[in-house]
């Protein structure tokens, strides 16, 4: 693999992991059952037998995504399906598709259009820009202010806002006159423009709402859309965890876990650093920092001191674990688990599935959850995906391992891409 692809692979993995949706979260290596590989400076497609399936035609090609991908030839962009097709009427000079809902954008002339998922055209290009689609509906741009279109490319809002937030659980904070509200998806406004920020909707229609006070500091409120209350009500701290609020009413006062559920509260004994989730914290213990998993009840299963700890995030459900790093070796603890994994490793990278991704040396391997090696620290980069393949990345070189650590030989192949693009952002 070359060099400048190793890198600019990283740096999209980084950004999509970073932004990971609920439209479509499967991080395959072979979606659709095919494989982007590059050939002899050609672009084709192979399967998981590692048969070639679209011929090694194209300059550059995309993973497939929603059973689409992107394809380039001379400087002319066009869509295929698994079999080749071109979907579009009319090839384009540039083609992005949106990671997580799949849509399509095209742009002429600096401006930006829709196509959806099968290359359907919904709307010329006349938008200045279009963010990323969630729960089907995108904020678009025209001169300065922001809109609200569909997936179908119908205009649910006209250009009116000063800046907008993604759509989560049915609601979606807006910007007008300085301050911020909220609409649902039919765009009727549900929380009145008196907010510094809006953030972290959650299933039951529940934000975190920033106020700014007399002597011009900030305080919070956590308030119910849906049934229109004030649940907390200009709390120097609010942070939401899990399905709870971790809470400071004042700046000497101590925090409390609040279930909105049930409206109860948990005062906290701990004396604490900082919050990862309502489970992981960072806390004082006489006047030593520790990296702390609680139970359910609140009460602390694993602690390690500050200065060997670090958090990882642990399984499907991003959760999070403990890595409990000294002189080379490595122990993980877990809240599922009363005994640590122990590895030989400098850092933990990612803990999926049963899989450790670990670094040692400066180069990476992999290791299973009863700490047994399975991929040797051989690589420069791993990445493991959720069909159960490993890709292994070395200078001039791509190795695929199976779901059994079994080598898969794809015979020739110079490269692969596993991102649904083949261009910038821009």
């Amino acid at each position: 693999m070359k060099k400048n692809s190793i890198i600019l692979f990283i740096i999209l993995l980084i950004l999509v992991g970073c932004q990971k949706d609920e439209a479509n979260d499967e991080h395959l290596l072979f979606p659709s059952d095919l494989l982007a590989v590059e050939k002899d400076d050609q672009w084709g497609y192979m399967n998981q037998e590692a048969e070639v399936v679209i011929d090694f035609q194209y300059d550059r090609a995309s993973a497939f995504f929603y059973d689409t991908a992107i394809v380039k030839l001379g400087d002319q962009y066009q869509l295929i399906d698994s079999k080749g097709n071109e979907l579009l009427d009319e090839a384009q000079t540039w083609l992005y598709k949106d990671p997580y809902s799949g849509m399509i954008f095209y742009k002429k002339e600096h401006k930006l259009g829709l196509y959806d998922l099968d290359g359907k055209k919904l709307t010329e290009s006349i938008y200045d820009s279009i963010r990323f689609f969630s729960e089907g509906l995108s904020w678009y741009e025209i001169n300065d202010l922001f809109g609200l279109i569909d997936d179908q490319g119908q205009i649910i809002i006209e250009a009116t806002y000063e800046d907008a937030k993604d759509f989560k659980n049915g609601y979606a904070p807006v910007k007008k006159d300085g301050y911020w509200g909220a609409v649902d998806t039919k765009g009727n406004v549900v929380l009145d423009f008196k907010y510094e920020n809006l953030h972290n909707i959650n299933e039951k229609g529940q934000m975190i709402a920033t106020k700014t006070i007399e002597n011009s500091s900030y305080v919070y409120d956590l308030i119910d859309i849906k049934n229109q209350e004030v649940l907390i009500d200009d709390a120097h701290t609010l942070y939401a965890v899990s399905q709870q609020y971790i809470v400071k009413d004042e700046i000497d006062t101590d925090y409390y876990y609040y279930n909105p559920k049930n409206k109860e509260t948990k005062t906290i004994s701990y004396d604490i650093v900082d919050i990862l989730s309502s489970y992981a914290l960072i806390i004082n213990i006489d006047d030593v920092a520790y990296h702390v998993l609680l139970d359910e009840n609140f009460e602390i299963v694993h602690q390690v001191k500050s200065q060997y700890a670090r958090f990882i995030l642990y399984g499907d459900d991003y959760d999070f674990a403990i890595q409990d790093r000294r002189d080379n070796t490595i122990n993980i603890y877990t809240l599922d688990q009363t005994e640590s994994i122990s590895i030989e490793a400098s850092v933990v990278v990612d803990f999926v599935d049963h899989v450790i991704i670990a670094i040692k040396d400066g180069t990476y391997g992999v290791y299973d959850d009863q700490g047994e090696l399975k991929i040797n620290f051989d690589y420069m980069f791993i990445d493991y995906f959720d069909d159960g393949y490993f890709a292994c990345y070395q200078l001039g070189s791509t190795t695929i391992y199976t779901s059994d650590y079994q080598i898969l030989k794809l015979d020739g192949v110079e490269d692969i891409n596993t991102w649904v693009n083949i261009t910038s952002w821009k």
